[in-house]
């Protein structure tokens, strides 16, 4: 069985099965690229606040479906978590 993954939700080649973690769902990066930061800085701040306190374990060995595969996403953080149990991130400025 492959490892979990991120896929973009656009073009539908998601597994059924996986799961949407973008805004609108309980996993969504609140922080905006543009408004709160780059690309980098929304998902270090996302793997700052928000992260450290959610409950990711529903999400272990599911694929996750986001709008920013392939770039840097949040859902990366969430399969580390989900997965591996990472727990400390990099919150260094």
């Amino acid at each position: 069985m492959p490892a979990p993954r991120v896929y973009n939700k656009h073009p539908g080649d998601a597994p059924p099965c996986a799961k949407y973690i973008g805004r609108g769902s309980p996993f969504g990066n609140r922080f905006i690229i543009g408004e709160d930061g780059d690309r980098d800085k929304v998902c270090q701040k996302f793997e700052c606040e928000p992260l450290p306190d959610m409950d990711v374990s529903s999400l272990a060995g599911c694929d996750l479906v986001c709008f920013c595969a392939p770039h840097r996403c949040h859902g990366d953080s969430i399969l580390l978590k989900a997965n591996f149990r990472v727990v400390v991130f990099g919150c260094r400025d």
